[in-house]
């Protein structure tokens, strides 16, 4: 099916709403675990609201009428924001104990529901507004999981009691972060795709280590994407 302008804009108008919608209950979310002593859990869901508010508002404004550069920079934060979020609020829906408070798993489950129904539309409007073919969207994907991992694992310090292993998963979250910048400005230079190769397949073993020895959810979620974003980086190299 051929997307035209006038259909993206209606799309665009529902992935910024929705956006608003997450900033919300992601508000809600916090105030209700602070209530109910859970200080600790409520900074995650109180830091995705504080984004996805005004960035689901930014959405809209760009969506009616912004300039095509920012209108990527919005839809590019959006994508990775959106896969965070939905995989954060999986972790606290499995991991947190918080007896029979049905609203709270149901808002919980909203925002993976949410989250995962929303990835899509922000990921195929990139696709279409970089007019990416086959390759270039699979390296795109890549890309979006590395920020993701990244993040995630500079957050490692915060979510966790700082450690040797936390501050490791912080150096490695840097590292990639780093890494992606090269992937899109550099992507010519064939040294900086083997490193963006090799980085998660050392990431990917230093992963299955950490959990033998401390597993924890997010580590489980970094060697998941490890192994996606590796062999994504190897075609991109075998056809260039």
């Amino acid at each position: 099916m051929k997307w035209d302008k006038e259909k993206f804009s209606k799309l665009d108008l529902v992935g910024g709403l929705v956006v608003v919608i997450l900033g919300i209950t992601h508000i809600i979310l916090a105030v209700l675990l602070g209530q109910l002593g859970y200080y600790r859990e409520s900074i995650i869901p109180a830091v995705y609201g504080c984004i996805f508010l005004p960035g689901g508002l930014a959405f809209f404004a760009v969506s009616l009428k912004g300039k095509l550069r920012i209108k990527k920079l919005i839809i590019n934060t959006s994508c990775i924001l959106l896969l965070m979020g939905g995989i954060s609020n999986l972790i606290l829906l499995i991991t947190m104990n918080i007896g029979p408070q049905p609203f709270i798993q149901i808002l919980f489950l909203l925002h993976i529901v949410l989250c995962g129904l929303t990835l899509p539309i922000t990921f195929l409007r990139n696709v279409v507004l970089e007019n990416l073919g086959r390759r270039e969207k699979l390296s795109y994907f890549s890309i979006v999981l590395l920020r993701g991992s990244g993040i995630f694992h500079i957050l490692q310090p915060v979510i966790y009691t700082p450690t040797l292993e936390t501050q490791g998963m912080f150096v490695f979250g840097v590292l990639y972060l780093l890494i992606t910048v090269l992937l899109i400005r550099r992507k010519e230079k064939k040294g900086v795709q083997l490193i963006g190769f090799i980085l998660p397949i050392i990431g990917l073993i230093l992963g299955i280590g950490v959990l033998f020895m401390n597993p924890t959810p997010y580590v489980i979620v970094f060697v998941i994407f490890d192994v996606i974003i590796s062999p994504i980086r190897l075609y991109y190299i075998k056809t260039h």
